[in-house]
């Protein structure tokens, strides 16, 4: 998919989906956000000169990095989800080994900036 391909699926997917409510108040499903995510990651500063594929990998990460957080803190959920990239077992082990050790580099210096920035909002 190229980048504009990935924008188009996100924003048609979220038009799909749509919103709801629940207990009378209007929210937005957990797909919906990861759509949103995928579409304002696009134009993160933080992936600006990544190619699609890196990118791609960054909003697994993301995603895999959120919901490790609802249930870890932040030292755990990193740890885990870098074990991630490189345990054989790992969810993202597959993906991210196919990236060059500069590649490799780029993907885990935008994501921790990002997850560092998330922890500051918090």
């Amino acid at each position: 998919m190229t980048e504009d391909n990935v924008t188009k699926f996100a924003h048609k997917k979220r038009l799909e989906i749509g919103c709801g409510t629940k207990h009378g108040k209007p929210y937005r499903s957990g797909y919906v956000r990861a759509m949103d995510d995928v579409i304002e990651f696009q134009d993160d500063s933080r992936a600006s000169g990544l190619n699609e594929s890196q990118k791609m990998m960054l909003w697994h990460m993301r995603d895999s990095y959120v919901d490790l957080r609802e249930r870890y803190g932040f030292t755990t959920s990193m740890y885990f989800l870098l074990e991630s990239l490189i345990e054989l077992d790992g969810r993202h082990y597959e993906r991210y080994g196919k990236f060059n050790e500069k590649e490799r580099v780029q993907i885990i210096r935008a994501f921790t900036n990002w997850a560092l920035e998330q922890e500051e909002t918090k």
